[in-house]
């Protein structure tokens, strides 16, 4: 009896043992909290995936717990993306790359490395080239038939709405002089009426809907390619959206990474609009989610890009007389999705980059509100060409902007010629949103942008565009500072996923979510900010990338 009640205890002792996870102090450190108005501090302590204390001290029960010296390193929240298209992303790692071409004879010669590798029918897809690189000029299928006579290709422009196909890629999908633009789309032809093999908005869909689907297993790889990306660059969360439906949705996707044990990232992740019906359904049948990956969103296109003239604007292009751009959607039909979204408890995110999209979406987000828009966390993506009027009402009704800054500074190349410099000085608005006490939220648009925070800040301090034309910034007013930055990336974004009481700042009782940098960007210069590395990343406490 003795022996089965000492065995029993020795049991007990060494289950609690298991269970019980000792408490991790981080000390000797500069910590921003991002709580508005705290200074920083030193400590920070964890234990089981929560913050314990946050502090200049360590506390008397924490004084024999494992002790880590960070010798004065910087350590904040980690960072949330508030627009990203984590699969396409990681479709292009595992594609081949346009962005580096600055010409067309490079981008055929990078076409004919690339193809040469593959197998008979083989796809070539994502590429994300620019063709401002080489001029303005715009990319034909001459320049890429030749050395994809046997693999149809589909290569998209850094913005995803414009896309260069191949003869043989317009041949599958049915596609010649007699094809008409579809609804929000447009072929592009040449003199004699022949497609160019260029083709814009809505008009990718007809390539779309014939790529073959890849293998579970193909996207699984592009799952942990993107994520281990991701985590090296300090980012916790991400709003995970894609541009069009598809039979295997990105939630699917998600939901099969978190079930295979391969997923460490934290995602909310939005559903097309016009899926809304889908997505509804959805969440009655599982609810929305957990905190490793939530969802209940939906994410709709009134307009295009700017780069592709497909941004919807009030007065004419200024280097196209007579051409507003276009809605991608009929406008009575989009606001029938986004009222039904709305009254299906969905979270709405809406594409609007040009003025007379942005007013149109606001105006139908004022009208579902009810004078309760705050309460919705409505969030209009991009929001990078709203007229003095839009950026007050955004303000007053506590719609978000979800915006990506290093847009600014590649777009601020040519802005001006599309759209003129009256239009110019509400153009990335960042610091005019700030003023007007508007919620700022920053993120990439990756992979039409790069994937790291630290690109975005340094675009939304510096403003200097790529071309090194502006140095002093491009519509330097319009700049904003680190701290802010950081802010827009951390605790506005995790306001606006409806996750503030758990994570954003580093504070008592929520998520063990923090990196630690090899720099505090508040104390470097605004040209070393993009080379800070991240040395440690961690996901509810556990270490999830060390440099």
């Amino acid at each position: 009896m003795n022996s089965f009640l000492f065995i029993s205890f020795g049991l007990l002792i060494s289950v609690f043992s298991i269970c019980a996870s000792a408490a991790t102090v981080f000390t000797n450190a500069t910590v921003w909290t991002g709580v508005e108005g705290k200074q920083d501090q030193s400590v920070v302590a964890i234990d089981k995936g929560k913050i314990i204390h946050v502090g200049n001290h360590i506390p008397k029960h924490l004084k024999d717990e494992k002790t880590i010296d960070l010798d004065g390193k910087f350590v904040m929240h980690g960072f949330t993306d508030n627009h990203v298209h984590f699969m396409e992303g990681g479709a292009a790692l595992a594609s081949i790359d346009l962005r580096p071409v600055n010409s067309p004879g490079k981008f055929t010669q990078l076409m004919a490395s690339y193809a040469k590798n593959l197998r008979p029918h083989q796809w070539i897809l994502n590429g994300n080239w620019d063709h401002q690189k080489w001029g303005g000029m715009l990319p034909n299928k001459s320049w890429i038939d030749p050395v994809t006579l046997n693999n149809p290709v589909y290569v998209i422009r850094i913005d995803g709405h414009q896309a260069l196909v191949n003869s043989l890629a317009l041949k599958l999908a049915g596609i010649d002089r007699n094809t008409p633009n579809p609804k929000g789309g447009i072929i592009v032809r040449d003199e004699h009426g022949e497609p160019t093999g260029l083709l814009k908005g809505n008009a990718l869909n007809l390539i779309l809907d014939i790529i073959p689907s890849p293998s579970e297993n193909e996207l699984m790889k592009q799952f942990a390619m993107a994520q281990d990306l991701a985590l090296s660059l300090g980012i916790s969360k991400v709003h995970a959206i894609t541009a069009y439906p598809s039979e295997t949705t990105m939630l699917d996707i998600f939901k099969l990474a978190e079930k295979r044990g391969i997923m460490k990232i934290r995602a909310f992740v939005s559903t097309p609009i016009e899926s809304w019906e889908m997505a509804a359904a959805n969440i009655e049948k599982h609810g929305r989610g957990n905190d490793l990956l939530s969802y209940g969103g939906v994410k709709g296109f009134i307009d295009g890009s700017l780069g592709a003239r497909t941004a919807w604007f009030h007065d004419e292009y200024s280097d196209e007389p007579g051409y507003y751009g276009l809605p991608l959607n009929d406008p009575e039909q989009f606001a029938t999705w986004m009222t039904k979204a709305n009254e299906a408890g969905l979270e709405l995110s809406i594409h609007a980059l040009g003025d007379k999209g942005i007013d149109f979406v606001l105006n139908k987000m004022e009208e579902l509100g009810k004078g309760e828009v705050r309460k919705k966390r409505f969030r209009i993506e991009h929001f990078q060409h709203p007229t003095r009027m839009a950026i007050k009402k955004l303000a007053e009704l506590g719609v978000i902007a979800s915006m990506q800054p290093y847009h600014a500074i590649d777009d601020g190349q040519w802005a001006e010629e599309r759209i003129g410099p009256e239009r110019l000085p509400t153009a990335y608005a960042f610091k005019s949103i700030l003023e007007q006490g508007g919620l700022l939220t920053f993120g990439s648009d990756w992979p039409v942008a790069p994937l790291s925070p630290f690109e975005g800040i340094y675009a939304a301090v510096t403003r200097s565009t790529l071309d090194n034309a502006n140095p002093q910034g491009w519509i330097a007013e319009q700049k904003i500072s680190v701290e802010q930055a950081l802010t827009a990336y951390t605790v506005t974004n995790s306001y606006a996923l409806n996750a503030e009481q758990k994570r954003g700042t580093l504070e008592k009782g929520k998520f063990a979510d923090f990196v630690i940098l090899s720099h505090d960007p508040r104390a470097v210069s605004a040209s070393q900010i993009r080379n800070i590395q991240v040395l440690k990343h961690y996901i509810n406490g556990e270490l999830v990338y060390e440099h």
